[in-house]
C-alpha cells in the first residue's frame, strides 16, 4: 500500500470475479493475478456496475473541491495534516469537511499545500455550495501580506452518491453507496452488514401509549438505511464509534421512540414508525391501519369524518427532511446521560421523602402511634414522588430543547424538516381530537390513563414549533467576516 496505515492498493481495478457453483465469489482478478477472498465490497466501479446507477430522479450528490495554495490554512511552525469541520450556518446550508496536506505526505511540492473540501449538494453547482467557505479561508485580493493563503488553482465538481441497483450478485458480493458527507467509512460498513442490526418489531412495545395507530410490519431497507445515514453524519457517531451501541427497529405509533443511553454499556435503541416509509399519499394502505381499535377504512367511508380522516392520513406522510430531523433529534436524545440522571434523581427523591417522614416521627416521638406514623410516611413518600416528577420534567425539557437545537445545527434542511415535522404532529392531533369529538373514536380508557399518569409530559408540539421557529438560521444577525 502506498498510503500509511492503508489496507488497499492504489490504481488497481477489479477485472473480474471468480464465482463457484454455489454462487459465491472465491477470488478476484487484478492485473491478471488471482487474490482469494471471503467477501467483496465495492461501489459502482466494479465491472458491469458502471451503468447501474440508482436513477437520476432519486440521486443524491456531494459537492467537492480541490485547491492548491501557497501556504497552510493553519499557521504553525512545522508542517502537519489538518482536518477542519465547519458546521452548517446561514451561509453554508450543509456542514463542510476540509482536509489539508503538504509536502510531508508527498502530495504537494515543498511550499505548496493541497486542500480538499466537500459537503452535501443543494443544486448542480458545487462551486456555489462551497464558495462561502472558500472565501473565508483564502485570500482573493491582490494584497500579498494577507494572513490567509492564496488559492493558486482550484477545481469544483459534483459526485453522485446514490447506491447503484445491481441484480443477481454473488451472495458474498456487496455493492455500497459511494462516499457520502462523512469522514470515515462507517456508512458503507453499516450498509454492507445490515444483519448485525436485528429488527425487534412485534416484540418491542412503544412506550408512547397515547399514539393510536398500531402497525406490525417489518422495517423497510430504505428506512433503515436512512436512519444509518443520519447516525453516520451526526457528530454522535464520531463520539460513539461502536455501532453496537445503537439499534434501529420498527415501533408502533406514529412518532420516533428511543430508550436507553449511549453513555452506558447497554447502548440505546431507536424505534422508527411505519409511516416513515411513506413517500407519497398513495403509499398509505388504509386497510392496514387501526386507529384506537377502529379500522381506518371505516372512517374513510364515513362522510361526516371524511375531512378529518383526510387530514389525519396526510399528516402521516413526511418529507425526507422531516424524517431526517426526527431521527437525528432522537439520536441526540440518547446521548444525554438520561439513564444515570434518572437513577440519581430517583434515589435522591426516595431518600429525601423517606428522610423527611422519619425525621418528623423521631422528632415528635410518635413511633408508637402506628396509624399516624404510617400517614406521615405516606405523605413524605408523596412529597418525594412529586419531587422526582418535577425534577424529571425539568431535565426532560432541557434535553428536548437541546436535541432540537443540535439537530437543526446540522443544516438548513433540518430546520425545514423540524418545522414540517411539528406542523404534521399538530395537524395529526387536531384531526384525532375532532374524530373523538364526533364520537368516531373512543378516548383513552381508565387503565390507559393510569398507565400514562407518570409518563414524561414534556411540552406541547405547538410550543416545540414556536421554539424551532426561533432557531431559524436565516434570522441570524451575524455578519460574515
Amino acid at each position: 500500500c502506498a498510503v500509511f496505515g492503508g489496507t488497499y492498493c492504489l490504481k488497481k481495478k477489479c477485472q473480474s470475479l471468480i464465482v463457484d457453483q454455489n454462487n459465491k465469489c472465491n477470488a478476484v482478478v487484478i492485473d491478471g493475478r488471482r487474490f482469494n477472498c471471503d467477501f467483496v465490497v465495492t461501489d459502482y466501479s466494479l465491472t458491469g456496475c458502471d451503468d447501474k446507477s440508482g436513477g437520476e430522479a432519486n440521486a443524491k450528490y456531494i459537492s467537492r473541491a480541490i485547491l492548491i495554495s501557497d501556504q497552510s490554512i493553519k499557521k504553525a511552525d512545522s508542517e502537519h495534516l489538518s482536518l477542519l469541520h465547519i458546521p452548517a450556518s446561514d451561509q453554508n446550508k450543509s456542514s463542510v469537511f476540509v482536509i489539508e496536506v503538504g509536502s510531508s505526505c508527498l502530495v504537494a511540492p515543498k511550499g505548496l499545500f493541497v486542500q480538499y473540501l466537500w459537503c452535501d449538494s443543494f443544486g448542480d453547482n458545487a462551486k456555489h455550495d462551497l464558495m462561502p467557505i472558500v472565501k473565508k479561508l483564502y485570500n482573493f485580493t491582490p494584497e500579498s501580506d494577507c494572513e490567509k493563503p492564496k488559492a493558486l488553482w482550484s477545481v469544483y465538481f459534483n459526485q453522485m452518491c446514490s447506491k447503484p441497483d445491481v441484480q443477481n450478485l454473488p451472495q458474498n458480493v456487496y455493492i455500497t453507496t459511494p462516499p457520502v458527507n462523512e469522514l470515515d467509512f462507517d456508512f458503507a460498513i453499516n450498509e454492507v452488514l445490515p444483519e448485525r442490526y436485528s429488527h425487534r418489531c412485534s416484540q418491542t412495545r412503544n412506550s408512547y401509549r397515547e399514539l393510536p395507530i398500531q402497525m406490525s410490519l417489518p422495517l423497510e431497507e430504505n428506512l433503515e438505511l436512512l436512519a444509518l445515514r443520519e447516525w453516520n453524519v451526526s457528530h454522535i457517531a464520531r463520539q460513539y464509534k461502536l455501532m453496537d451501541l445503537m439499534e434501529f427497529f420498527l415501533c408502533s405509533g406514529t412518532q420516533v421512540f428511543s430508550a436507553g443511553d449511549l453513555c452506558t454499556r447497554c447502548g440505546a435503541i431507536v424505534g422508527l414508525p411505519h409511516n416513515f416509509s411513506y413517500n407519497t399519499i398513495d403509499d398509505v394502505k388504509v386497510n392496514e391501519i387501526s386507529i384506537l381499535g377502529v379500522n381506518a377504512a371505516e372512517l374513510q367511508a364515513d362522510e361526516e369524518s371524511a375531512q378529518d380522516f383526510k387530514e389525519l392520513i396526510e399528516s402521516l406522510v413526511l418529507s425526507e427532511n422531516a424524517k431526517k430531523f426526527a431521527i437525528t433529534r432522537e439520536l441526540h436524545m440518547t446521548s444525554n446521560d438520561r439513564v444515570l440522571n434518572g437513577i440519581f434523581i430517583a434515589v435522591v427523591s426516595l431518600f429525601f421523602g423517606v428522610g423527611i417522614g422519619q425525621q418528623i416521627i423521631l422528632s415528635r416521638n410518635i413511633r408508637r402511634r402506628y396509624l399516624l406514623s404510617v400517614c406521615i410516611r405516606l405523605v413524605s413518600a408523596a412529597i418525594g414522588l412529586a419531587m422526582f416528577l418535577v425534577i424529571r420534567e425539568m431535565l426532560y425539557y432541557g434535553w428536548d430543547k437541546a436535541a432540537d437545537e443540535a439537530a437543526i445545527k446540522q443544516g438548513y434542511a433540518y430546520f425545514e424538516g423540524a418545522v414540517e415535522y411539528y406542523q404534521k404532529l399538530i395537524q395529526r392531533q387536531e384531526a384525532l381530537d375532532n374524530l373523538m369529538a364526533k364520537n368516531k373514536l373512543k378516548g383513552e380508557s381508565l387503565k390507559d390513563t393510569l398507565l400514562t399518569l407518570f409518563d414524561v409530559k414534556g411540552v406541547s408540539n405547538s410550543k416545540r414549533l414556536e421554539r424551532v421557529l426561533e432557531l431559524d438560521p436565516t434570522d441570524s444577525e451575524e455578519t460574515p467576516t
